[in-house]
């Protein structure tokens, strides 16, 4: 059963099928009765994984009626889905053979679900391993899933790894740094704001953005700013993301396979206050002109919320 499944979920054409609406309903089916078999559908399943196939249904014409975007990302939250011992040795074992970086996000992911921290030493692995290898060459597709997942289940041990990836990734490796848990790239990202080679790339912010979008949670973030701007170590064209992570906006990941790189704004009184006083400190010490008006805009912008906070809870 298993394999007629997917046989029949293979056998869409791949270089320009026109999926009707029958067609792709027959093949929602067949990923249902997959999932629904439960146990006996996993060698199936974990066979073709294996395997270099893939059927992008997003590619194809009327692709967008499958519940999946391809093939091989149905067959892996499938696994997830059944769940269990078989399961779960399935996807350790794809996990360990994968050097896609999107497939290392997703089988993490759903180890975790399955198995919440029982498999860390393989995750980090996984992802460590073929991010090396990114870093000696042109990789690019899907990349930032490896910083995702690294930020997601890393700890203090894939700190050096993000850091050596800075000048090549940039913001993926230093907003992995900013998200890990319980502030363990934060001391590695102050050394980078503090590192003129990472000044000199791009707008001078790979490392400063990163650390101003969690000023208001680690008071070390928000001294480093305050230091560099008062040792006029903010270069011209990274004062604006300064700001603007100051006030709430911020960049992530673009899959966000495991949410939010940074938890955004709950814009409370108390937090409000917070990133004033972290404006109002750079404002003293900053003595670039431009930086100095656009801090107060920012100020301003941001004292205008009081009031209206106040006036809805007070």
């Amino acid at each position: 059963m298993a394999e007629q499944a997917l046989a029949l979920l293979a056998g869409v054409d791949p270089a320009g099928e026109v999926l009707t609406a029958p067609r792709a309903a027959a093949l929602n089916a067949a990923l249902r009765q997959l999932r629904e078999q439960g146990a006996v559908a996993v060698p199936a399943i974990e066979k073709f994984l294996e395997s270099d196939r893939e059927i992008n249904f997003d590619s194809l014409v009327g692709g967008n009626q499958v519940d999946y975007g391809s093939l091989r990302l149905a067959l892996i939250d499938g696994l997830g889905q059944i769940g269990g011992p078989a399961a779960t040795a399935a996807t350790v074992r794809l996990l360990g053979n994968t050097v896609d970086p999107l497939e290392i996000a997703l089988l993490t992911r759903e180890l975790e679900q399955l198995a919440p921290q029982q498999y860390r030493a393989a995750e980090l692995a996984a992802a460590q391993d073929v991010l090396q290898q990114t870093l000696t060459g042109n990789w690019g597709a899907n990349s930032s899933a490896l910083f995702e997942t690294l930020q997601a289940v890393g700890d203090a041990r894939v700190v050096p790894v993000l850091k050596d990836a800075v000048k090549q990734w940039n913001y993926y490796a230093t907003l992995a740094l900013a998200g890990l848990p319980d502030g363990a790239g934060i001391p590695a990202l102050i050394d980078l704001v503090q590192d003129p080679s990472i000044r000199d790339l791009g707008k001078g912010d790979y490392a400063l953005r990163p650390l101003a979008q969690v000023a208001v949670q680690y008071p070390a973030a928000a001294a480093t700013l305050v230091d560099q701007a008062r040792l006029n170590q903010i270069p011209d064209s990274a004062w604006p993301t300064v700001i603007a992570a100051l006030t709430g906006h911020y960049i992530s990941f673009g899959n966000q396979i495991f949410g939010e790189t940074v938890s955004g704004p709950v814009w409370s009184e108390e937090e409000i206050r917070q990133r004033l006083r972290v404006l109002t400190d750079l404002l003293t010490v900053t003595a670039n002109v431009e930086a100095r008006q656009s801090l107060q805009s920012a100020a301003a912008a941001l004292t205008a919320r009081l009031p209206h906070y106040v006036s809805r809870n007070g």
